[in-house]
């Protein structure tokens, strides 16, 4: 057996733990619509959806794609750290800037409006 297959672990054992996923979203999703006489109350009812779904959620980060996912959410993190963020003041005047266009672009485009409804209507008649 290769690395990577090792590394993901067998097909049956992966689509073993996507069909307990889907067991425990399906139990969710009863649990909050179908068994409202089967809780004391509301808050037991969402409980049990809560737990249910979180355990849908743990099971799908210990298959493959749950732990390539876990990989990339960490991988993106570290690229977050090495963004360069602009300065308050940079952000300002960024501001300022994409809002003088907007006006800008705005009073052209009525202008525009303007003059080719003038032109259309002095052509219709």
């Amino acid at each position: 057996m290769s690395s990577s297959n090792e590394a993901q672990g067998s097909p049956v054992v992966e689509a073993i733990k996507w069909l307990l996923v889907f067991i425990l979203l399906g139990a969710s999703i009863a649990a909050a619509n179908y068994s409202s006489g089967l809780f004391p109350n509301q808050w037991a009812q969402w409980g049990a959806v809560a737990v249910l779904g979180l355990a849908a959620a743990g099971m799908a980060l210990l298959t493959g794609k749950g732990k390539a996912f876990v990989g990339a959410f960490a991988a993106s993190r570290t690229e977050m750290r090495k963004v360069v963020w602009p300065t308050n003041k940079e952000t300002n005047q960024s501001t300022l800037i994409v809002l003088v266009v907007v006006v800008i672009m705005g009073i052209f485009l009525y202008l525009a409006d303007m003059l080719l409804g003038w032109v259309i209507s002095s052509i219709i008649g």
